[in-house]
């Protein structure tokens, strides 16, 4: 490429504009261009690289146009997000070097719901690393940051109607006595859903209800069935510190949470959780025994339902959709939610039987906490997942059910053994690599052989830009 390249891209404040503000600030800080890139004007020569938004011949709003010649550079898209992902295409021909080669590419993905998701509640991890991640995904054409901001062991959101909930419940003390945790100020939020919107990104905020809630309870223990102190764990597992269902209070605690969660994150969707929650303390409350009986229920798990609904009911009211784990199905979960799941894909198919949209995030193919080998390996959860069985992952095989409901696929990072940003890349690179591959690319395109032959360049490439990762066997 030229010392300077020009860049035609629209009207000033358009997304066109958008766009190629964010491929120069690539180009440049990549190393892999022009040391110059300046914005074409009226009396300028013929730009190099033209960017267009336009309907024509691109059906998809995240599809894209990328045409390569002698003398210019075209990207076109019926869309901001499908520029974005034409630059990223660009990058990584840039990136493959030192020969760039003639070609038209007409792409589009397969799957809407291209996510990641990262546990921060287990082990918090600062804002500059979150912008690195999005990076990351933004690389990879995926849409969709699901961002799991409490647990049990952290409540990692400021709620300025409730400090507590990071005076307390962002804090835990280790074994060792030292204090841990952080938080992200609504400053912090501002920053990440804005940098993310810049690279076609979703942020998709998790507020792990009505169980998974001991970091909650330890700040405003009165939201709980028994009203007794919690302390914060500091190990794994499930715990019994649940949110009482039977108790009005609750309900408008909540919903004083959801209104400020809305007002940072601009998602139709909001995720909810509702998975692991157990149900003795309800056994044990007066108060639900009677919610139960009312009901005629046949178990306690079915408050769950009750508990559910009534969240649901509030975020309809303000313009948001809900999300939860699998689990909800077992309790007449929300007539609109989506459903995420992540067992056994009976649930799947149920969830669909049922009318409801899915995203897959199955154990077998999508747990980056899961061991990359059989051995030899850094400590993790459990379980194993190749990078192969990854690459594998096929969202809608169920040729019988109405596959139009299936949303996409995700990735999820549980981090109870990620303790460094490190080591949280080490666990997705190359795995994300091939997941991005599984939810964008037609099963008839993808080739394992020719992924594995262009692989060895792009960790180089990543490395070059920061990124730690495990070696290919």
């Amino acid at each position: 490429m030229p010392e300077s390249v020009n860049i035609s891209s629209g009207v000033i404040g358009s997304g066109l504009y958008r766009a190629g503000e964010l491929l120069a600030e690539k180009i440049v800080k990549s190393n892999l261009g022009p040391r110059e890139v300046k914005f074409a004007t009226a009396s300028d020569s013929r730009p190099d690289i033209t960017l267009r938004i336009s309907d024509d011949n691109i059906d998809n709003i995240e599809g894209y146009y990328l045409e390569i010649t002698e003398k210019i550079v075209r990207l076109e898209a019926s869309s901001y997000i499908g520029l974005v992902w034409a630059i990223q295409t660009l990058l990584q021909i840039l990136a493959a070097g030192p020969e760039i080669p003639c070609l038209v590419c007409h792409d589009r993905p397969r799957f809407s719901w291209r996510g990641m998701h990262l546990d921060v509640a287990r082990h918090y991890f600062p804002v500059e690393f979150i912008l690195k991640y999005l990076e990351l995904l933004s690389l990879h054409k995926l849409n969709v940051f699901h961002w799991h901001l409490t647990d049990d062991q952290g409540w990692r959101l400021e709620i300025e109607k409730y400090p507590r909930l990071t005076e307390i419940g962002a804090w835990r003390t280790e074994a060792n006595g030292c204090q841990y945790g952080g938080f992200y100020t609504r400053r912090d939020i501002k920053t990440v859903v804005n940098y993310a919107a810049k690279l076609g990104i979703r942020v998709i905020p998790e507020i792990d209800l009505p169980g998974h809630a001991s970091a909650l309870l330890a700040a405003y223990p009165e939201h709980s069935c028994t009203g007794e102190p919690v302390a914060i764990p500091n190990s794994w597992g499930i715990f019994d510190n649940t949110l009482c269902p039977s108790r009005d209070t609750t309900y408008r605690f909540i919903e004083h949470i959801l209104d400020e969660v809305t007002e940072m994150f601009d998602s139709p969707f909001i995720h909810i959780g509702g998975d692991e929650c157990p149900t003795g303390q309800w056994e044990r409350h007066a108060s639900c025994r009677e919610l139960m009986a009312r009901h005629n229920f046949d178990g306690f798990g079915d408050l769950q339902g009750i508990f559910h609904r009534r969240i649901a009911e509030i975020l309809r009211t303000i313009g948001r959709r809900t999300i939860g784990w699998d689990e909800i199905l077992t309790h007449d979960p929300p007539a609109d939610a989506i459903i995420m799941c992540w067992r056994d894909s009976k649930f799947a198919i149920e969830a669909l039987q049922k009318g409801h949209d899915v995203i897959l995030s199955p154990t077998d193919h999508c747990y980056f906490d899961y061991y990359q080998a059989e051995e030899g390996e850094p400590k993790a959860i459990g379980g194993h997942l190749s990078l192969d069985k990854v690459y594998a992952f096929d969202p809608s095989p169920l040729s019988e059910i109405e596959t139009g409901k299936i949303l996409g696929g995700q990735a999820n990072v549980w981090t109870e053994y990620m303790e460094t940003t490190s080591k949280v890349e080490y666990m997705i690179i190359p795995r994300i690599c091939a997941l991005s591959e599984a939810l964008w690319s037609p099963v008839k395109t993808k080739d394992r052989r020719k992924f594995q032959q262009k692989l060895p360049a792009h960790l180089k490439s990543l490395a070059e830009t920061g990124y730690n990762y495990r070696a290919l066997d």
